[in-house]
């Protein structure tokens, strides 16, 4: 009897031994190669290319672009609101007569300098050379295109900026966006009403494009690829002055 109750105990306690030796190695496993949740979702955005331009007294501006099929062309526009461009508003197209949304509440103007902005998008693009904005009267405006790979197609935008901001000094700044997505392009759209200024990169913010419009008017556009949802103040670099700013973010796939 003693010797089988010596046997049982000796079992039991290397038994607990195996069962603490196991749980361990499970614990160190797991720290090595990580967790068994899978890992958090890569942000698929990348900016293929940024153009520019504008119209001067004018009713029509096109901007030659050439995205690759399937990728997300998006559009920051700064214009003169002394033209009152909202009302005046025509047309935002494609060559192939596919229609630019919209993605603010309308053309946002800051009054501080007299201008209107806002921005447009087309996604899941096919064959696509140009864009044409028209309006139905004279018009002073700059705008910025790019492509961009990777945006999802459905409800892209992420949060949009309807208020704008205004900037002095050499850093411009779009305002403040906070990102309800993780995985998210946030843009910024640049411009003064007196133009000659020159925009530059200011990290982490990339200037994509910079445009001066005869003189009179300039924009630019600068970005940054984001993966947690916080928020965002876009900047560039810039010459002299001051100016107005709007920002905006669109969603990864």
């Amino acid at each position: 009897m003693r010797i089988t109750t010596k046997i049982s105990i000796r079992l039991l306690v290397i038994c607990l031994l195996a069962s603490v030796l196991v749980a361990s190695a499970r614990r160190q496993n797991a720290g090595f190669f990580g967790s068994n949740a899978a890992p958090a979702a890569a942000n698929k955005i990348s900016v293929k290319s940024c153009v520019g331009g504008g119209v001067y007294s004018g009713t029509t501006a096109t901007v030659n672009i050439s995205p690759t099929n399937g990728d997300t062309v998006v559009s920051g526009i700064y214009a003169v609101s002394a033209n009152a461009p909202a009302s005046n508003f025509t047309s935002f197209q494609d060559n192939n007569s596919n229609n630019l949304t919209q993605d603010n509440s309308g053309w946002i103007n800051v009054a501080s300098h007299n201008a209107d902005l806002t921005w447009f998008h087309i996604s899941n693009v096919s064959s696509l050379t140009d864009v044409k904005i028209t309006f139905g009267a004279n018009q002073i405006i700059a705008m910025v295109v790019c492509d961009l790979s990777g945006v999802v197609n459905t409800s892209p935008v992420d949060v949009a900026d309807n208020t704008g901001a205004t900037w002095s000094g050499i850093t411009a700044s779009s305002g403040a966006i906070t990102t309800l997505n993780n995985n998210d392009i946030v843009l910024g759209l640049f411009g003064d009403t007196t133009g000659g200024k020159t925009y530059s990169t200011k990290s982490p913010w990339t200037v994509g494009y910079s445009e001066d419009q005869s003189g009179s008017i300039d924009a630019a556009i600068s970005y940054q690829i984001v993966s947690t949802a916080t928020g965002y103040t876009p900047e560039a670099t810039v010459t002299s002055i001051s100016g107005n700013g709007l920002s905006m973010s669109y969603k990864s796939q």
